[in-house]
């Protein structure tokens, strides 16, 4: 366990997080952790690439998750998938050029009774159909 000088609580920095982070850990970021963790960069990057929480890929404002695991693959998570990308261009790690949505894929939401499932920054939508991710998205312009 790493032993620091002072812990560093999402709480005491959330602003500058929201603020400053735009979704996304840049190398500089994790230069800056590093030093004031005073631990190697290798281990500060480590725990950033380990945890799906961090990303170093911006991220847009409203964060798409489809889900791809087994009941929701077997009942279309894939045609949703190729529906984000005919439909608005957007893949798996991508993000919108208005930088309004970005798009990635999960094992589980925890809804598989609902499937196929899609979360916009944590909110489900249940029985997705590719012609109605539109509709959804548009809920959120």
């Amino acid at each position: 366990m790493l032993e620091t000088k002072e812990a560093i609580r999402w709480e005491d920095h959330e602003d500058y997080y929201r603020e400053e982070m735009e979704n996304s850990i840049t190398p500089e970021m994790i230069e800056m952790i590093s030093s004031e963790l005073e631990i190697p960069a290798s281990k500060a990057y480590g725990v950033v690439t380990f945890y799906n929480y961090f990303s170093m890929v911006p991220k847009g404002k409203y964060i798409v998750q489809v889900c791809t695991g087994t009941s929701c693959y077997v009942k279309g998570g894939q045609k949703l998938l190729d529906a984000f990308n005919k439909k608005i261009g957007l893949k798996p790690k991508g993000i919108t050029d208005d930088g309004l949505f970005s798009l990635d894929t999960v094992r589980c939401l925890g809804a598989c009774g609902l499937s196929p499932v899609i979360s916009v920054n944590g909110e489900i939508h249940g029985r997705v159909k590719p012609g109605s991710l539109e509709d959804i998205l548009g809920m959120y312009r």
